[in-house]
């Protein structure tokens, strides 16, 4: 029996509007943006790969992106797909040690997404810890959702085992 398990993302959004939905004052929505990084990502490109060591946390804008893990002989097994408001690289960017990527992601179509580099992070927490306290609050949201997913999803297979 296959499985046809797509975790929920968060609400779709309008050019951006996901800022709205986690900061509620416009100046902490703009100082936000400046240590964010606009990236367009053309269909077929990786916007990372496992085992690639360069974690950036990246908020998807729009695009579908696929969510693949590389199987031992090297063929890429698609986890999950991700769409506006989703959140990639997420366990690289905040594991402690090796930051290795754990998965790949590529898109299935164009799409843009916004980035966070460890250095611009490291920066809003020195100049703007306020506001780095915010955006990590809704990750950590997003990533607890994330998680209650998988666990489902780990329910649903044991059943089918038992």
């Amino acid at each position: 029996t296959s499985l046809n398990f797509q975790p929920q993302c968060l609400k779709v959004v309008d050019r951006f509007r996901l800022l709205t939905d986690i900061f509620e004052v416009v100046s902490d929505q703009e100082c936000c943006k400046g240590y964010l990084r606009r990236q367009e990502v053309a269909a077929d490109e990786f916007l990372f790969r496992q085992h690639m060591d360069a974690p950036t946390l990246h908020i998807v804008e729009s695009g579908e992106f696929s969510v693949m893990i590389e199987r031992e002989s090297g063929d890429p097994y698609r986890l999950r797909r991700a769409g506006a408001g989703a959140v990639l690289g997420a366990a690289a960017f905040f594991r402690k040690g090796s930051r290795e990527e754990m998965v790949s992601v590529r898109a299935d179509s164009a799409g843009v997404t916004w980035s966070l580099s460890i250095e611009a992070a490291k920066e809003m927490a020195s100049k703007d810890p306020a506001v780095l306290l915010q955006l990590q609050s809704h990750l950590l949201g997003v990533l607890s959702e994330r998680l209650g997913a998988n666990l489902d999803l780990m329910r649903t297979i044991f059943k089918m085992e038992d």
